[in-house]
């Protein structure tokens, strides 16, 4: 069996502020000493204690994550929404199925033509609980200042036919499947509310999920595979950060 990483790593970019601030084993010696109340000459090696890194990190932001339905909104489907620490497991290991669409431009749309021609192409029958992941080649400018406008969006009607056929879990290598708020916030603005994240509105009336920022979709094929993608139980969170692999 072969593994794929899936994912992106955390790390300081160009596009956020420092969320990484790691201390070698020098530092944590000398930090540690202070703190305990010891010499670090005394440790075994002798001034050098054991790694560690700290995070400020937002569980939206640093890389690939899972949205739960409690991100889009208070309620999903009439009930209080699901946070990420109440969702099924099964959900998150599962056959996966990757739709191609790299042809698309950044300003284009992944729409409901788009995937169904793309599930014709590749003679998949989509089933109930299958990981649809769609692969933009937007992961190649991550870290980047333009990775947030770097993919083109996904229409709602298309997330909506996904959900039709029990479908659950969407995943996709970009920064979201909405356009960015900073690109769509003039329509909002300008009295459009319905062109605002409405990928991620569609939450508030059908309970699934979004995986955002995956990589390395170029490395797997279209079906035949199955995807495990964990997210970080983070009590009452609205996400958590995971480690998606394909097998």
């Amino acid at each position: 069996m072969r593994l794929v990483d899936l994912s992106l790593p955390i790390l300081n970019s160009e596009d956020s502020p420092p969320v990484l601030i790691p201390t070698d084993h020098v530092v944590s010696a000398r930090q540690r000493g202070q703190s305990l109340g010891f010499d670090p000459a005394l440790l075994p090696e002798p001034g050098v204690h054991m790694a560690s890194e700290r995070f400020d990190l937002a569980t939206h932001q640093g890389g690939t994550h899972v949205d739960a339905p409690w991100h889009y909104g208070p309620l999903s489907e009439g009930r209080p929404a699901r946070t990420i620490d109440q969702l099924p497991l099964e959900w998150f290991f599962s056959d996966g199925v990757k739709l191609d669409c790299t042809s698309l431009s950044a300003e284009g749309t992944i729409d409901l033509e788009v995937i169904q021609s793309e599930f014709r192409r590749i003679g998949y029958a989509l089933k109930a609980l299958d990981i649809v992941l769609l692969q933009t080649g937007a992961d190649r400018f991550w870290g980047l200042k333009n990775y947030e406008i770097a993919s083109p969006d996904v229409s709602r009607e298309a997330v909506g036919w996904l959900l039709d056929q029990g479908v659950k879990v969407i995943g996709i290598d970009a920064f979201s499947p909405d356009r960015a708020v900073r690109a769509s916030v003039g329509e909002l603005i300008e009295g459009h509310p319905e062109r605002f994240l409405p990928v991620h509105m569609l939450g508030r009336e059908r309970e699934f999920c979004i995986v955002e920022k995956l990589a390395n979709l170029s490395a797997i094929p279209a079906a035949g595979f199955r995807v495990c993608m964990f997210p970080v139980k983070v009590q009452g969170g609205s996400g958590g950060w995971c480690r998606a692999v394909a097998l």
